[in-house]
């Protein structure tokens, strides 16, 4: 049988209310909530989701977790990141220019920031500025694991302001990391811009093959 033996000490009034204050901090630290993983979560769930509604209620959700990982820790830049994210998500594209611009000042090295603001400010018709964060991301990290994401975005405004030739340039270096079925078609689209309807063809069915219906429809229209 253990043998406990209770040691009786005698301590002043003020001693127990540092005591008390440093227990009930010590509580309060364990008590409160992860906000950053309970918004990448919901963040997750609104990329994975396929129903518009479960999208935009866990999005608003995350923006409410990051809110409060923000009050507790103004420095927090994975915060600002996350909750940029899913104001693009939500066509908040202001808004999630704003707080990415907030993350890159706190966390210049994260390529993610870049690559979200840069899609926000395409959708806003900031061209130039949304090139200038694409190039930025691509030059942190040019191995970075959605660096083919980063090169079609980059793509894609390219084309938009009609340099098809440098937008083709950008398609084929997405395509050479992962060759996906947008990267196929958009690279159909400028090389059709180009009068390459051979290739072009090529490119959409190419992505015809990969599932993607609006091939089809622009193999039905132009390549007969």
């Amino acid at each position: 049988m253990k043998r406990v033996t209770i040691l009786s000490v005698r301590i002043s009034g003020a001693t127990i209310g540092i005591i008390t204050v440093l227990i009930l901090s010590i509580t309060d630290c364990y008590s409160q909530t992860d906000y950053l993983g309970a918004g990448d979560r919901n963040l997750l769930l609104a990329r994975m989701s396929t129903d518009r509604d479960t999208a935009i209620t866990a999005l608003k959700a995350a923006i409410l977790n990051f809110n409060s990982e923000i009050e507790l820790n103004p420095g927090a830049a994975r915060a600002y990141a996350g909750r940029g994210e899913a104001k693009f998500l939500l066509g908040d594209y202001r808004g999630a220019v704003t707080d990415c611009r907030d993350a890159a000042e706190l966390a210049p090295q994260d390529v993610k920031t870049y690559i979200i603001m840069g899609r926000a400010e395409a959708a806003l018709g900031d061209f130039r500025l949304a090139l200038r964060e694409f190039d930025k991301a691509i030059d942190l990290n040019p191995h970075h694991t959605d660096v083919y994401l980063t090169y079609l975005y980059r793509a894609n405004v390219k084309s938009d302001t009609g340099n098809d030739a440098a937008a083709i340039t950008d398609y084929n270096k997405s395509i050479e990391v992962f060759p996906s079925a947008s990267a196929y078609l958009k690279r159909g689209l400028a090389k059709f811009n180009l009068a390459d309807r051979k290739g072009a063809c090529a490119d959409w069915g190419k992505a015809k093959e990969m599932g993607l219906k609006e091939a089809e429809d622009l193999i039905r229209k132009n390549c007969k």
